[in-house]
């Protein structure tokens, strides 16, 4: 699957959480990104993933606990699955390329994306 099409509709699927779980995705995966980016290997990602725990960070953040984040962030990513599967379900692909092209014209192909 394409990834740009994945980010994109994970955007949407985001945009339809509440503002409280909004921000709360927005936050945790914001900052592991933000440790992914510092790191160059796998290894060192999910040490420094342990060490400056974006969970914790968000638990102090949204005064919560440690485990309530844990469980809400479970349940908005099982939701965002759903919903970006749901989508991918109705996806649909439609040629849209003009069958009379013109001699020396550019070759594009142009596709039409419903969602």
């Amino acid at each position: 699957m394409n990834p740009y099409l994945l980010e994109i509709l994970e955007r949407d699927c985001v945009r339809s959480l509440s503002p409280f779980d909004q921000s709360l995705y927005t936050f945790v995966t914001e900052a592991e990104e933000e440790i992914a980016a510092q790191c160059e290997t796998k290894e060192e990602f999910l040490q420094k993933l342990v060490q400056h725990s974006p969970h914790t960070l968000a638990a102090q953040q949204f005064d919560l606990t440690f485990e309530q984040v844990i469980m809400r962030m479970k349940k908005i990513e099982i939701h965002i699955d759903e919903q970006i599967n749901q989508k991918l379900k109705r996806l649909k692909w439609e040629e849209k390329t003009p069958v009379k092209r013109h001699p020396g014209a550019v070759t594009s192909q142009y596709f039409l994306l419903t969602v």
